[in-house]
């Protein structure tokens, strides 16, 4: 159960990044 959490944390980590550094990317993507 703690490597799930830890692997959601990760995903919800990298998916911050990806938000915060390239918005407008994420933002094309996410209309697609």
């Amino acid at each position: 159960m703690q490597d799930f959490l830890v692997a959601i944390g990760l995903v919800l980590v990298i998916e911050g990044l990806v938000y915060g550094g390239f918005p407008a990317l994420a933002r094309k993507l996410a209309a697609e």
